[in-house]
């Protein structure tokens, strides 16, 4: 879906990070992000341009949340936003931290698709605050091992889902 001479931003999830390998392959990619570690990780990439939000740093999430970094996102345009969720309930997906979720709407507003990437453990599971109806995504990203009946009442309600093969020995391996 990425290619070259886009303007990607990636959430600070685990699941926005095991991009980043495909990521450096890419030449005149620029990338923004909230997240120190993607930060990190593509750092060394030459082909990667690197614009990293700052704000209030969350040790917990080892990302930049609050105003600063919501208004820097706001001043940018995008051309897909990559963001994650740590449950999703029936067409909604929901994450457990305000401030977190601050960020991914941020991104998801200026980005010209918006694309939320979820492992299939996170269907069926619920978090306290809710980040979005699966609707306001272009596209839902999970692995095959997605219930077949949740799939299926994900197509029914039109969220358009792409069900990616993972290899046996890689699954568990997201933390989020």
């Amino acid at each position: 879906m990425v290619g070259q001479g886009d303007t990607v931003g990636l959430d600070d999830s685990t699941t926005a990070w095991a991009m980043t390998d495909r990521l450096c392959e890419i030449a005149q990619l620029t990338v923004v992000t909230n997240s120190l570690g993607i930060v990190s990780r593509l750092a060394p990439c030459e082909t990667v341009g690197l614009i990293g939000l700052g704000g209030r740093y969350s040790p917990t999430f080892d990302a930049f949340v609050g105003r600063i970094c919501e208004q820097a996102v706001m001043s940018m345009r995008i051309n897909m936003a990559f963001v994650s969720a740590a449950a999703i309930s029936g067409v909604t997906a929901y994450h457990q931290v305000e401030d977190i979720i601050q960020a991914k709407r941020a991104l998801m507003g200026v980005a010209d698709c918006r694309v939320l990437l979820a492992d299939s453990r996170k269907f069926d599971t619920v978090a306290m605050n809710r980040l979005a109806l699966l609707s306001e995504f272009d596209v839902v990203i999970t692995d095959d091992g997605i219930d077949p009946a949740c799939a299926e009442l994900l197509r029914d309600a039109g969220i358009s889902l792409r069900i990616a093969n993972v290899p046996r020995s890689a699954r568990g391996l997201t933390a989020n």
